[in-house]
């Protein structure tokens, strides 16, 4: 094939394809972020958002088709760059330089991790006077051993005073390891350290109107905490722990047995609050308020259930994304959840890739931090797997011959559909683990062998179990009414854990593999968009890329020897 023909070829693909130019969007976005993470040195300021202007300008102005999709990526490419720019300098914030003997400071409770053996706490508004020729930091994190009991009487909110040594923020423990200082530096803390004695309560000594986002903030943190405790007071064994985990994403009870087992048997996913959580909440709302309309006819033939289930089901998600921390893989959740529902109020399409290109530009938007991290990589690399492969999946059956399942008998009927919800999941399941494959093995160098099997058995349960009886925990929990359903949902975790340690106790349950190249993550997560993006033959092109990529743990090895920074 010559380079005329080919590029023809090429062409053909490329303008019959253009439903799916949008969609590449947020990855044109998150290139530019990458690359501004990426470089050594910080690049001059305001040169993303000139670059951004200059090309639209260009594309305003021009009428060639070639230029103006030339220039419209470039743009959106700077951008991400802008973005990152303009946000690494907004969270700019003071950090220390050198460890501190034990200090006297004053400040005001921001967030509380308890656990039962101590607890972290995260505090604002601070006043240190050892901080005399330098600023004071933004916010530090200070941690608390032992059983103390005093932590249970501070809420979010709280101004107090306490001797505490403090100490930089960690740099990572070895090259290409988890970055403590870029995460601390984007949170605004300026250090980290631990607290000795006595923590005391103090009025402050001005009183300073409250903005109302930070009350809001701080009566959501404080609901949290309070839900956190009357849950692990009630159960305070490991499926407690992880029902306070799902209930409001607080996993500091939860012992590092446990989390171990989950990341061994392949289910560590269900503690982060993502599609599967935010989609059953959603789902459960309005499943439930159509079947409850069906069921008094007064109901049922004067109001739309559809439409109406879809509109209470839109808050019911949000107030349970806020309530679980609302964290990356939830905001995608909520924002992939809330666009669904509404195209059911406006009569459009409730699922789509589209949806997942409006909820990562969204985010990469307000925080392209986010992209570095393992939950946004592994979140959307998850979903976009699943829903090309069900898009691809439909497309064949419209394809093939029809259903005749409704001809069948009721029994037939319904093992039918057992067999479909069973088939989902494991679909479901090898889809999932194979996106997000390459992403956990690149940040924490491990892997589940009986992961499908595990999650087989893990998500039916909380589909069906787990998740529906901490709904109506949550419900109960005013009118103190909650022990019940509590003790079932515990039930459910508890058969969840126990296969997780049968399975994660089997020989070659846990694989640790070397950590691969940046090239390879790069190669891999570009063929796969490309593959998933795409719906004609020439996403077939990204194949051998995708192989090249693959090879990629080939081509590293665990160091023999590691020396920290002060030469241990």
């Amino acid at each position: 094939m010559g380079i005329g023909r080919a590029y023809l070829h090429i062409k053909n693909f490329w303008l019959a394809e253009r439903p799916q130019w949008a969609l590449w969007l947020p990855v044109c976005l998150g290139s530019g972020i990458a690359v501004y993470f990426w470089l050594p040195f910080e690049p001059p300021a305001l040169s993303g958002t000139l670059l951004s202007l200059t090309g639209a300008l260009i594309y305003i102005g021009t009428r060639d088709d070639r230029v103006r999709i030339l220039t419209a990526a470039v743009s959106i490419f700077a951008m991400g760059f802008a973005a990152a720019q303009w946000r690494t300098n907004l969270a700019e914030a003071p950090v220390i330089s050198k460890d501190t003997p034990p200090i006297r400071l004053k400040g005001t409770i921001e967030r509380i991790n308890l656990s039962d053996n101590g607890g972290r706490i995260v505090f604002f508004d601070l006043n240190i006077a050892y901080f005399s020729d330098e600023k004071v930091p933004a916010k530090i994190r200070l941690s608390l051993k032992g059983k103390v009991e005093r932590l249970h009487d501070l809420l979010p909110g709280d101004s107090v005073a306490l001797t505490a040594v403090l100490r930089p923020p960690p740099p990572p423990t070895m090259p290409g390891a988890f970055d403590f200082q870029r995460r601390a530096y984007f949170l605004r803390i300026g250090a980290y350290g631990f607290i000795l004695g006595d923590i005391r309560k103090i009025s402050p000594k001005i009183p300073q109107p409250r903005a109302m986002s930070q009350g809001f903030k701080r009566g959501i943190e404080t609901l949290r905490l309070r839900i956190t405790k009357r849950v692990h007071e009630q159960a305070p064994e490991d499926a407690g722990a992880v029902a306070a985990a799902l209930l409001t994403g607080h996993r500091s009870y939860i012992s590092a047995e446990v989390l171990q087992v989950m990341r061994d048997a392949g289910i560590a996913h269900l503690l982060a609050i993502s599609g599967l959580h935010i989609g059953l909440v959603a789902g459960i709302i309005f499943s439930g308020f159509r079947i409850f309309c069906a069921a008094i006819s007064f109901f049922a033939l004067r109001l739309n259930t559809k439409k109406t289930a879809a509109f209470l089901a839109i808050p019911a998600a949000f107030a349970y994304a806020v309530l679980a921390g609302f964290t990356v893989p939830t905001e995608r959740a909520f924002l992939m959840t809330g666009l669904m529902l509404a195209g059911v109020l406006i009569d459009r399409r409730a699922l789509s890739l589209r949806n997942v290109c409006w909820a990562a530009t969204v985010i990469l938007l307000f925080r392209p931090e986010s992209l570095t991290g393992p939950g946004f990589q592994m979140s959307f690399a998850a979903v976009t797997a699943l829903i090309a492969a069900y898009s691809a999946f439909s497309r064949y059956r419209r394809q093939s011959t029809s259903d005749n399942t409704s001809a069948a008998g009721p029994v037939m009927r319904t093992v039918s559909l057992a067999w479909r919800y069973l088939f989902g999941v494991i679909i479901t399941t090898v889809v999932a683990s194979m996106a997000t494959a390459p992403f956990a093995i690149f940040h924490f160098q491990h892997a589940a062998a009986f992961g499908l099997l595990a999650n087989a058995i893990a998500v039916p349960l909380a589909a069906l179990w787990v998740m529906p009886a901490g709904i109506i925990t949550l419900w109960t929990m005013p009118f103190g009414l909650e022990a019940l359903p509590l003790w079932i949902m515990t039930m459910g975790i508890d058969m969840i854990l126990s296969s997780a340690a049968m399975l994660a106790a089997l020989p070659g349950a846990a694989v640790d593999i070397p950590a691969p190249p940046m090239w390879s993550l790069c190669f891999i997560t570009l063929s796969g968009l490309w593959l998933s993006l795409w719906t004609l033959r020439w996403r077939l092109y990204a194949l051998p890329v995708l192989l090249i990529g693959l090879s990629g743990p080939f081509f590293s090895s665990s160091p023999d020897l590691l020396i920290d920074g002060d030469a241990r």
